[in-house]
């Protein structure tokens, strides 16, 4: 973890617990161990195709793996690998695949994105062991498995994966060797792929277009190829644009539906996969009340559910004028977390191409600085830090109170295998808020690290919380977020019960 400025909390003690603040509105949660929720697998980004340097340099991966603490990397497998051995005879390449070992002769894995790929993927392996998991995206299928002959489509229509059996078998023959291919170049196998990113929208860049039918189709083909190649790695989609109570919602369903009613295509699909955009692929969208409503539609198949890519909200400020921003990611998350039910959470990347726009500087995370090193300082990096740094893979989301959309918001997640408790508490209103949050009183916790960040400060490292009777007080200031990461020693005693009393409480005072 790189080093932060440590600000210390002021406590008051019993004074404040006796005199109040009249000023202040109270809220109690209480930490519950007993109802629990979903697995946490892990947090990431995807890695552009049109960046390279940036994501190879040891400033950006130790931004990532180390401060950010990333566990998951989502590459997108370009199809240029398979125009070998030179990328740039496009127009005139057409491979024939046939499911052999000879496939992997034909695939060129030093293609530049896909080196770095491989690169950033190894520093993960080797850093997190089995804790990191890699996972790719297809954009789209080889221009000549296309009905428009074309990655690109300049008219937006996207093109379709062409609807025989044997240019689908082609492209199962195709994305076996991709996966087979690229662990054999890397030594880091792919945890999990899926064959189209966002199958319903068309776009100008790299995009492919499927209606259920056609994905149920595309989606046996590949699963069949792996069985037949011996091919563990995980498939999950439909990784369409997002959900919105409405229309997006059932398009998403149409697409679970036409897998999960074929026993042969729900056995190959290991989880859901979804994005969190509006219809446009571009813009945040789906609220706590969609995700809620998604996830109960996919509940029932006993499933894992994964957002894997989300972008955007404002500027890179906490909060910005018209009072988006940084907060907003926050927001994402924990709705992801708490009413989607997300066992993994992705953003999109934190790096973009040269020269950027205003508009799409909105939309990473940070920036490399001229000298090559890492803006880590700022408010969306801190955002995501919060939660990603703490909320580790193994980690299982447990029961810590009821939320409030305009006020506090908050998650708790509880990790056997460190014995470690994460409280994140997300302030959306602007007032100050006190919180008196009741603690298992089965763990046996001392203290709280603490880690804010609001409208003055990023992610400062506060002084320690005292836990007192197994309760704490302090006061949540507005517009700010909180992570509390404590270590516990389980008590061996079982049933135990709950205490709950009146703990120290520590104020947490804006920096003048």
């Amino acid at each position: 973890m790189r080093n932060h400025r440590v600000t210390a909390a002021t406590v008051l003690g019993l004074l404040f617990g006796l005199l109040g603040n009249p000023t202040l509105r109270a809220g109690t949660y209480t930490i519950d161990p007993t109802q629990r929720h979903q697995t946490f697998e892990g947090f990431g980004t995807c890695l552009a195709w049109w960046v390279n340097d940036e994501y190879r340099s040891a400033a950006w991966q130790q931004a990532y793996f180390q401060d950010l603490g990333a566990s998951i990397l989502r590459m997108d497998m370009v199809p240029y690998v398979a125009y070998a051995p030179d990328a740039n005879e496009l127009a005139n390449t057409s491979i024939t695949f046939d499911g052999t070992a000879n496939d992997l002769t034909k695939l060129n894995f030093a293609f530049d994105c896909v080196a770095t790929a491989g690169q950033v993927a190894t520093t993960g392996k080797n850093l997190l062991g089995d804790k990191f998991k890699l996972i790719g995206t297809v954009w789209t299928p080889p221009h000549w498995m296309k009905t428009n002959a074309n990655i690109n489509d300049a008219n937006s229509s996207g093109g379709f994966l062409t609807q025989s059996a044997d240019n689908i078998q082609q492209f199962a023959y195709y994305v076996a060797a991709y996966v087979k291919g690229f662990e054999a170049t890397y030594g880091v196998p792919m945890y999990g792929i899926t064959i189209q990113n966002e199958p319903t929208l068309a776009t100008g860049n790299n995009s492919c277009v499927y209606t259920p039918e056609q994905y149920h189709d595309t989606f046996l083909a590949v699963s069949q190829e792996f069985a037949r190649q011996g091919i563990t790695t995980k498939l999950f989609g439909p990784e369409t644009v997002g959900v919105d109570g409405g229309s997006l919602t059932a398009q998403n369903m149409q697409f679970v539906n036409a897998l999960q009613n074929d026993p042969q295509t729900a056995a190959a699909l290991d989880f859901f996969s979804v994005h969190g955009y509006t219809a446009n692929g571009a813009d945040p969208g789906g609220n706590r009340q969609q995700m809620a409503d998604y996830y109960n539609l996919i509940q029932g198949f006993g499933k894992q559910s994964w957002q894997t890519e989300s972008s955007g909200f404002g500027p890179n400020e906490w909060k910005s004028a018209d009072g988006d921003g940084a907060r907003w990611i926050a927001r994402a998350i924990h709705e992801g977390l708490a009413y989607a039910n997300n066992n993994a959470w992705l953003y999109w990347q934190m790096v973009m191409e040269p020269n950027l726009s205003e508009d799409r500087k909105r939309q990473v995370l940070t920036e490399m600085l001229p000298d090559g090193s890492v803006d880590t300082t700022n408010p969306k990096f801190a955002a995501v830090e919060h939660y990603f740094h703490f909320i580790r893979p193994g980690a299982v989301r447990i029961d810590a109170g009821t939320d409030n959309v305009t006020g506090i918001n908050i998650l708790a997640f509880l990790n056997e295998t460190d014995h470690t408790l994460t409280v994140v508490i997300l302030n959306m209103g602007s007032n100050d808020e006190q919180v008196d949050l009741n603690l298992p009183a089965d763990l046996d916790l001392t203290q709280f690290e603490v880690y804010r960040t609001d409208n003055s400060q990023t992610f400062a490292h506060l002084a320690p919380l005292v836990v007192d009777n197994h309760a704490l007080s302090f006061q949540m200031l507005g517009d700010g977020i909180v992570t509390l990461h404590g270590q516990y020693a389980p008590v061996p005693e079982p049933g135990s019960c709950v205490l709950i009393f009146t703990g120290v409480a520590a104020l947490f005072r804006r920096r003048k």
